[in-house]
């Protein structure tokens, strides 16, 4: 990168070859005194895998870390806290949305953590907040619907920890019923966006937090993390961990659950596809092998023909 960072967050576009890094922190200074310290900053570096270089594009409106983003229709949705911008790639444009209405989470201390996922022209949000420092935590299932510019509230969550620690996984209703997947600590909960209720999952094997799930063919794996003994201080955490644990979703098939599936799967990996049943092309027509081989054998003979009479000759 131009300026090394972290706490960022990455996004691509559909099969683009660009890698889109956005906020994080630097250390930079930001406030306009002498000293230089380690602040949330605003920039927007693209990576180009196929020139292998770096560019800059224009700033966020804010200086964020810890955000939250999701791609929908060719733009990214970020969330920082309440508010809601989106970023145009294609006109290098930043616009704020509505922002998540204050009715909704009523927090005095500001202290808000979210995950964000995208589901039929929806943005659905997960999050967490503190009314008072050392409050108990309160949860709530927030839904943006896109076409009409509208907050909603989904279903409460059942858990009574903070979003922040965890992480999510999706399936797309390919190879298994859409759903989605919370899990932190041991927990496994699950959220159906279509239905608007929750569900317990079997548990993770290994206890952790700060890990991450990815969601391949319908399967999620959860990767990395630590195991915390206790969750009163950072003192009680343990060394990062290397496990990876494949969890496979309720309702899940090899093949495909409907012929028109409810979100972009990805194509079956080639694991994946070496257990799927071979099946026929539709449009190929049970007489165009016969009518290949009886053109392929005439062709043969015509030409044996001329080189047998040219020959004789």
């Amino acid at each position: 990168m131009n300026t090394g960072s972290d706490f960022l967050q990455t996004a691509c576009l559909g099969h683009t070859v660009k890698i889109y890094c956005i906020g994080g922190e630097r250390y930079q200074n930001y406030d306009g005194s002498s000293d230089v310290s380690r602040c949330p900053c605003g920039d927007v570096e693209v990576y180009d895998v196929v020139t292998d270089s770096w560019s800059a594009k224009k700033n966020m409106p804010f200086n964020g870390s810890y955000l939250d983003v999701v791609v929908v229709a060719e733009n990214f949705f970020v969330i920082d806290g309440s508010n809601l911008y989106v970023y145009d790639p294609a006109a290098d444009l930043w616009t704020k949305k509505d922002s998540i209405p204050t009715d909704k989470v009523s927090t005095t201390n500001g202290a808000i953590y979210s995950s964000v996922v995208a589901n039929n022209n929806r943005l659905i949000v997960f999050c967490s907040y503190f009314t008072d420092a050392g409050s108990p935590c309160k949860n709530k299932v927030l839904i943006y619907d896109l076409e009409t510019k509208v907050w909603s509230e989904g279903c409460a969550p059942p858990y009574s920890y903070a979003v922040s620690g965890g992480a999510i996984g999706v399936t797309s209703g390919f190879f298994a019923p859409q759903k989605i997947y919370t899990l932190q600590y041991t927990n496994n909960y699950v959220y159906d966006p279509i239905d608007d209720i929750w569900s317990v999952a079997k548990n993770m094997p290994t206890e952790r937090r700060a890990f991450d799930v990815a969601v391949l063919d319908d399967i999620l794996y959860v990767i990395g993390g630590y195991s915390p003994h206790h969750f009163a201080s950072h003192s009680d955490f343990t060394e990062p961990i290397s496990i990876n644990e494949q969890y496979t979703p309720i309702g899940y098939s090899f093949t495909s659950l409907n012929s028109e599936p409810t979100a972009t799967p990805s194509l079956p990996s080639e694991s994946t596809a070496a257990l799927l049943p071979s099946e026929p092309v539709a449009s190929k027509s049970f007489l165009a092998e016969p009518i290949m081989i009886v053109i392929v054998l005439t062709v043969c003979i015509v030409v044996a023909t001329v080189l047998f009479f040219y020959f004789r000759t």
